[in-house]
């Protein structure tokens, strides 16, 4: 808290010929350092002012306002500001009241909560993006969410779908997901500790992948899911803690506001990505934070029952990660059981059978019984997508012609053609199929992913993400 005021003074001079001004019932200042508008807020909404060597926090009911150092025209501005308002709210009506409040806020503001079930599981996503990128698809077939995998007894995938991230050597859907986690989960867990925060992230992550493949039943992996519980947490805090935040532990509900509904239009304008799992982290975050904080936030120690449910958020997490390990390393033929139980697993999505069909297909070191289940998958999705897909049935002929079957490649590949006539990579691949070419047209991930139709819902590479 800043010291008492001790001289009259009601206009601080910024520097771009704007002003605040202290008036008889409230407060003009700055809506944003970038905003030329000013906007008004009363004393009585006043909720929290702290200072830090950058900025003076201004917290009302309605948000937090940032104002820069560097704005004031006076080198003493800001403090010279924040005491004038606490002289003038000491001797409003209720001051005192309202003075007590922000003393408390100002003790947690002292002494927020540590950090420590954020930077865990930062450090886990980043551990399990290392050993994929060493280990390879063992560790991507074994962990990835697929309901129907859960649904055959593989519950594990619940938690571990989370901690896996796309492409490995692409690991810009990692970053960004940890990026936001960490800034996201930061504000939350200063405020309500690492017990809640645990169970707030466990509640979402589950809820996350549980909506996604209730929705479609492609492979699903990101951390995203809890992103959104915890800007979700954020936002239930910001709506109905607004009194017990700390200022500088706040969004500005319009940059809030902003990025919700930014990532709202590119979860649903990009067909990769799951809306279904975002919205399913978000509502379970919402509803998570408000059963297991109410209004008591701040508390240093949290009751015997959140902390043992955080407890078994942790066993969860060690145990279905350990189990995934096991069955991904005790067993020596893991991808051929694998590729067998995909092959014959019911309500598997077409795309999930047909990457994996194509995995095997390009893989040099692919054994004779890996491309028969290959072939049940491609088969399978053929026909589950009514032989519509040119990629699709590009992928079975390529398998038919693995396995000495030439000329069913050529008729395959030429329906492929008939679907796709504009692509030379299938009338290449027709050329091989007939001996006038010895090897494979290039067909990077990406050339693959131009190529199709554009489909809501299309999976490119290995599966949706969140």
């Amino acid at each position: 808290m800043f010291e008492s005021y001790h001289g009259p003074r009601d206009t601080f001079a910024l520097h771009d010929k704007r002003a605040i001004q202290l008036q008889a019932d409230g407060i003009y200042h700055p809506r944003s350092n970038r905003s030329a508008i000013s906007t008004f807020t009363p004393y009585e909404d006043v909720t929290h002012v702290a200072g830090t060597s950058r900025a003076i926090w201004l917290g009302t009911r309605r948000s937090v306002y940032v104002i820069p150092r560097k704005m004031f025209a006076n080198e003493t501005g800001p403090e010279d500001f924040a005491r004038a308002l606490f002289a003038i709210l000491a001797n409003r009506p209720g001051g005192d009241v309202q003075l007590a409040q922000m003393a408390e806020v100002d003790a947690l503001a002292r002494n927020p909560a540590p950090v420590i079930t954020t930077w865990i599981f930062v450090a886990i996503c980043i551990a399990v993006f290392a050993l994929h990128l060493a280990v390879g698809e063992r560790i991507w077939n074994v962990g990835y969410f697929s309901l129907p995998f859960v649904q055959d007894g593989d519950l594990w995938r619940l938690v571990t779908g989370n901690l896996l991230h796309g492409v490995p050597q692409f690991p810009l859907h990692m970053v960004l997901n940890l990026f936001a986690l960490t800034a996201l989960g930061n504000l939350v867990e200063r405020v309500l500790g690492p017990a809640r925060t645990a169970c707030i992230m466990g509640l979402a992550g589950v809820a996350a992948m549980a909506a996604g493949g209730v929705a479609a039943p492609s492979a699903l992996v990101g951390s995203s899911g809890i992103v959104f519980g915890l800007a979700a947490a954020c936002l239930w805090l910001e709506l109905y803690c607004t009194e017990r935040l700390p200022a500088w532990l706040r969004i500005p509900r319009r940059s809030m506001f902003f990025f919700l509904g930014v990532n709202g239009i590119l979860m649903l304008a990009i067909p990769f990505v799951s809306a279904s799992a975002h919205i399913g982290g978000f509502l379970a975050g919402f509803v998570g934070t408000a059963l297991l904080t109410g209004l008591d936030i701040g508390r240093a120690r949290p009751g015997t029952a959140i902390r043992g449910l955080a407890a078994l958020v942790a066993a969860i997490t060690v145990a279905a990660v350990g189990a995934a390990g096991f069955v991904a390393f005790a067993n020596p033929h893991f991808q051929a059981d694998f590729n067998r139980r995909l092959a014959g697993l019911p309500n598997v999505s077409p795309f999930d059978l047909n990457d994996r069909a194509w995995t095997i297909a390009i893989d040099p070191d692919s054994s004779d019984q890996d491309r028969q289940a290959a072939l049940e998958m491609a088969q399978r999705a053929v026909l589950e997508t009514n032989r519509a897909s040119p990629q699709i049935l590009d992928t079975l002929a390529e398998i038919l012609f693995q396995l000495g079957h030439p000329e069913l490649a050529a008729e395959t590949i030429r329906e492929a053609i008939a679907r796709a006539p504009r692509d030379s990579y299938y009338r290449e691949q027709l050329r091989r199929f007939i001996g006038e070419r010895g090897d494979r047209p290039d067909d990077s991930p990406f050339r693959r992913f131009e190529r199709e139709e554009p489909r809501r819902e299309w999976v490119p590479g290995p599966g949706l993400t969140v």
